[in-house]
């Protein structure tokens, strides 16, 4: 997603800057490597630039870790900032020192989607690699960044989390700061001191983690910057100045200019009413305007120029969010910029952090609607599920404290499935699949990338992967729309789909592509659970099945009907042979509540679903 800050966020020791990235493997108890060392100094003045200095010295205890910390790299922007590697060296298991000699050190510009212009990005990487690093060696590195040009006039926010997981042996950071800007800032598990002298504040937080635990949790989907050791700081009196910090530079470029004025009136030549014209507009800016996410110096804060923007159609979230103000104020229809997260965060601090609020969207007050015209193929009014139920900063009073979560019903798939069994054990089939809401962009977005080869190859891959050989047609439907619906259907002659003549078992399930399956649903079942929030969504889910069966072939066994309903999910299925027809039905509703759901309603809705587990397993068994 898009950057609109580049505040401090240091989220591991391989992250201890808007900058610093060494690649590294995932630590438990059986290190691979440890962290001996890790300074951060910053030194901020009044009107929010800095001067910040990093060092890092890392062991390599084991092989794995050899590959990833041979090398690392340091980002910056070209026009606000200027780096200097004041050291760069291996540090040998017996104690001699091997500096990074100047041809192991490479830049590389950072071109974005739009390759090397610099109207796409004015970032560049600094690589330094090691040399002859083995194991038992520490690799250091030691560098000074200056931010020339504050992202925020006279505003600044840092922030530091480190995993418990990860080995610190010695880690420190400094601020130094006018006493002036009024700080805010809070520690969690570290050592904090705090000091002021000729007018400056100084604050130091240390912290060691020589034992690093090991975490059972494999689900991250929802996070708190706030359950690990770390820090915040900011110079932000709150969120909303946060956000009136953004408005204000981007407000200006939203005006109507009669370039923009003769766009939005081409656009919506034939269409009338706010609703029409809205959606035509939003579509407009989403097919038209390629989505690139680097930004340019200061862009990474301030939007571009409408003209640069339309000039070369693209642009990145606060481009589009500022074309599509624009234009709807050319119809006379009020927007506001909403910032908000669109990683894993759901709760944003007490502590304002400029950096988490990274990507910009439109809310429209007359139609209570938020769009993000960057999200191609998104209906008008929907929302992905990453920028969901997620708090949202504007600078206009009065507006939605978040983002909405889609409505319990609206995201729905019926799949219906007709098939004839031949007597060799063949069979024939058709297969038609109705998608909406998420499900139909999911969908469509699936079969859009399909080339023309791809389409007719698309019957026989999908069953090649089922170890069955196939030949049939796809017919995919429109999927240039951006509607919330959207169907597509499949029709196809498959060999030996059971082993017929003989006895033997088959599962009924569906066959062809689709992407909300029962099955799907009912795996849920078997994921571990633990006492951690999870992302989660609602949904409902059909499928039904005409299988016609040889004349000679005798059932036995069909599976159990099954029905239950709890306050998260409910199920129903039905199996029963109608002459030589045997019909199946099943239909789920995750009645999921919001978009994070707390650990004991996880628990709860994976036992909710073992019988549906237990359910989509079970065989029709035949002779």
């Amino acid at each position: 997603m898009c950057r609109i800050g580049v505040s401090l966020v240091v989220v591991a020791a391989a992250l201890t800057g808007p900058c610093l990235a060494q690649s590294q493997p995932q630590n438990s108890p059986d290190l691979s490597w440890r962290l001996e060392r890790q300074i951060e100094e910053h030194v901020i003045a009044a009107d929010g630039t800095e001067q910040a200095t990093y060092t890092l010295a890392s062991k390599i205890l084991k092989e794995p870790a050899l590959e990833p910390l041979k090398q690392a790299s340091v980002t910056y922007s070209k026009s606000a900032q200027t780096l200097e590697i004041l050291e760069a060296y291996t540090r040998k298991a017996d104690g001699r020192r091997l500096d990074v000699p100047k041809t192991n050190y490479q830049v590389h510009s950072e071109g974005g989607q739009g390759g090397n212009s610099p109207i796409f990005s004015d970032y560049n990487r600094t690589s330094v690699v090691f040399p002859e690093v083995a194991v038992g060696d520490t690799v250091v590195i030691s560098y000074k960044l200056t931010t020339t040009q504050a992202w925020f006039p006279g505003k600044i926010s840092l922030i530091g989390t480190y995993p418990r997981t990860m080995a610190y042996d010695d880690m420190k950071v400094t601020v130094d700061a006018p006493v002036s800007m009024n700080a805010r800032f809070k520690s969690r598990g570290m050592t904090e001191t705090v000091s002021v002298k000729d007018g400056r504040q100084h604050i130091e937080w240390s912290y060691a983690n020589k034992e690093p635990v090991k975490s059972e949790r494999i689900d991250f989907s929802v996070y708190s910057v706030e359950s690990e050791p770390g820090f915040l700081y900011s110079t932000f009196a709150s969120y909303d100045e946060v956000a009136k910090s953004y408005i204000d530079r981007a407000s200006v470029k939203a005006a109507v200019t009669p370039r923009i004025q003769k766009l939005a009136d081409e656009v919506t030549l034939d269409k009338t009413g706010a609703p029409e014209q809205a959606r035509t507009l939003y579509e407009w800016v989403s097919r038209n305007i390629t989505y690139a996410g680097n930004c340019v110096g200061l862009g990474a804060i301030v939007p571009r120029d409408l003209d640069v923007v339309l000039d070369n159609k693209m642009g990145d979230c606060k481009d589009h969010a500022t074309l599509l103000q624009a234009l709807l104020a050319a119809k006379g229809i009020r927007s506001e910029q909403a910032l908000v997260n669109a990683t894993n965060i759901y709760e944003l601090p007490d502590v304002p952090i400029a950096s988490l609020v990274n990507h910009v969207i439109n809310f429209l007050p007359s139609l209570n609607t938020f769009v993000d015209s960057t999200d191609t193929g998104m209906p008008f009014g929907m929302l992905a599920m990453p920028v969901q139920d997620k708090p949202v900063l504007m600078a206009a009073s009065g507006m939605p404290a978040k983002t909405p979560a889609d409505k319990l019903g609206a995201n729905r798939q019926v799949m219906k499935t007709k098939l004839l069994i031949h007597e060799d054990g063949s069979a024939d089939g058709h297969v038609a699949v109705s998608e909406f809401g998420m499900f139909a962009v999911a969908a469509r977005r699936s079969l859009k990338g399909l080339s023309t080869d791809d389409m007719a190859t698309a019957v026989k891959g999908y069953f090649r992967g089922m170890g069955l050989e196939a030949e049939g047609t796809l017919t995919r439907g429109d999927v240039t729309s951006m509607s919330d619906r959207y169907q597509f259907e499949a029709t196809f002659k498959v060999a030996n789909l059971i082993p017929y003549p003989g006895s033997g078992a088959f599962y009924v399930t569906p066959l062809f592509f689709n992407v909300a399956p029962v099955a799907h649903f009912a795996q849920q079942a078997t994921v571990p659970m633990g006492d951690y929030d999870g992302a989660c969504s609602s949904g409902y889910t059909e499928e039904e099945f005409e299988i016609t069966l040889p004349e000679k072939l005798s059932v036995l066994s069909l599976p159990d009907a099954t029905a239950f309903s709890s306050p998260v999910v409910s199920y129903e299925s039905s199996y029963r042979i109608d002459g030589r027809v045997l019909k199946v039905r099943r239909a789920l509703d995750d009645k999921s509540p919001g978009n994070v759901c707390r650990a004991a309603l996880l628990k709860e809705y994976k036992a909710a679903l073992q019988p549906v587990w237990k359910n989509v397993r079970q065989q029709v068994l035949y002779k």
